[in-house]
């Protein structure tokens, strides 16, 4: 019959792999993947990001605020996300942990350090799905006074 068999690179159009065609690949696969992910930077508001640089107080709190936003602390569903093992099981309440709600506001322990702490806010878990969506309401209905802001960014 005559025809032979030939490796082809489907994503350039010469059919042929190059290290720049394999690069621009890769770029595209992770920007789709990325706009698929709600917690990075890029999709969360610069009026978030702003009422957190600007607070008035330690960059520690400011550094782990912006960790919470993006879903970056441990917890052990990101550490299971990893590849690592592990009970899922709150520690605390014995409960699954979900996420990183779950251990700012959903855990048992979490709410009563809420209402025993000196900030007069408490955070309603019902009224949000993500810490996004709950920082983003504090950040409307306190928008003119940084201090509450920083004391509700301090108690997480």
């Amino acid at each position: 019959m005559g025809c032979h068999d030939s490796i082809v690179w489907h994503f350039d159009r010469s059919g042929v792999y190059s290290v720049k065609s394999g690069y621009r690949f890769l770029v595209n696969k992770a920007r789709n993947a990325n706009a698929q992910h709600p917690h990075q930077s890029f999709s969360i508001s610069k009026d978030v990001w702003k009422s957190i640089w600007s607070l008035d107080m330690q960059p520690k709190i400011k550094v782990f605020m912006w960790k919470v936003m993006l879903n970056a602390l441990p917890s052990k569903e990101n550490l299971y996300r990893r590849g690592i093992t592990l009970d899922f099981n709150c520690p605390i309440c014995q409960r699954e942990v979900k996420s990183i709600e779950h251990i700012l506001f959903w855990c048992d322990h979490s709410k009563v350090a809420w209402f025993a702490g000196p900030c007069s806010y408490k955070p309603n878990p019902m009224g949000f799905r993500s810490v996004v969506q709950w920082w983003e309401s504090v950040v409307h209905h306190f928008s003119n006074d940084q201090k509450i802001l920083a004391a509700i960014a301090f108690s997480c």
